[in-house]
């Protein structure tokens, strides 16, 4: 309980700290993530919901487990898993149909990390590095350098900051492209297969291969059809390299698991447990984690 609480509190936290940053020094990611919050407060509600069944879901599947059985455990699951396709399916409309993100609030990575470099601009002897809209530049006098002709700044010619809000607005659309064609489907895809995965596994019981087989086809074949699309940005080239990392997790499932991985790792543990028995038990108490719970 206290675990999910202070993880709420850090997402609640970090997201006062994001809207404190300017433009110049925040990160691409959470540059993006603000300007679907400063225009819809639909999706900064779903995406603040899903942190909140995100953060939880490990401690209701505990409680599930420990008080009602395993049966109810992996109906919780089921449970949690459709709550979360459902945010996802809201958050994918009122982001206008864009690549969701590993997460849809701001997070407190290095604050450089992805950031893009503008070109120096020189004024004079003067020279702006990664200016960006609302700093003095918009300011000041520019000198031309081969006839000396002075240009006002552009806060002269727009005092109310449309050109600037709107050229940055365009920047910041270019991040992630609005999905279309076969794209969108590989999304759809993306987002319903954990909840497909778990009703396999309620039904035919965590021993089948075919929830695992059909999970791991429906991963493959979205990660084929957001690939179709050709160029992808940087958040969205970052993103599908994320999403096939996390296919590694399908090692840890069963069957795939108790077939391949188990007897494997059994040999190892018991190697290890001729020279370092805490190590060992640390092995197995992890083992123990995995092999138990979903989340």
């Amino acid at each position: 309980s206290a675990y999910a609480f202070l993880n709420i509190l850090s997402a609640y936290h970090t997201n006062l700290l994001a809207t404190r940053t300017t433009h110049g020094r925040d990160s691409v990611f959470n540059q993006w993530t603000l300007r679907c919050f400063s225009k819809s407060t639909r999706f900064r509600r779903l995406a603040y919901a899903l942190v909140a069944v995100q953060y939880s879901q490990t401690l209701l599947e505990l409680l599930a487990k420990t008080r009602y059985g395993k049966k109810v455990q992996w109906r919780v699951i089921l449970v949690l898993e459709a709550i979360k396709a459902a945010c996802r399916l809201l958050l994918l409309k009122a982001g206008g149909n864009r690549m969701l993100l590993y997460s849809q609030v701001p997070d407190r990575g290095n604050p450089e990390t992805n950031q893009p470099k503008r070109p120096p601009v020189h004024n004079g002897n003067a020279s702006y590095e990664n200016s960006q809209p609302g700093e003095s530049i918009l300011n000041e006098k520019h000198e031309l350098r081969r006839t000396g002709k002075k240009l006002e700044g552009l806060e002269w010619v727009d005092h109310d900051g449309g050109a600037v809000n709107y050229l940055w607005k365009k920047m910041q659309g270019k991040r992630l492209a609005k999905l279309e064609s076969s794209a969108i489907y590989g999304e759809y895809l993306y987002i319903i297969r954990p909840v497909i995965y778990v009703f396999l596994v309620l039904v035919m019981g965590r021993k089948s291969w075919k929830p695992w087989l059909i999970s791991f086809a429906i991963d493959c074949l979205s990660r084929h059809l957001s690939l179709e699309r050709g160029s992808l940005s940087a958040l969205e080239a970052s993103e599908l390299k994320r999403r096939m990392i996390h296919m590694l997790y399908y090692a840890l499932r069963p069957p795939f698991y108790d077939a391949k991985v188990m007897p494997k790792l059994d040999s190892l543990v018991a190697s290890i447990r001729k020279r370092s028995t805490t190590v060992a038990d640390l092995i197995d108490g992890s083992r123990q984690w995995w092999e138990t719970y979903y989340f």
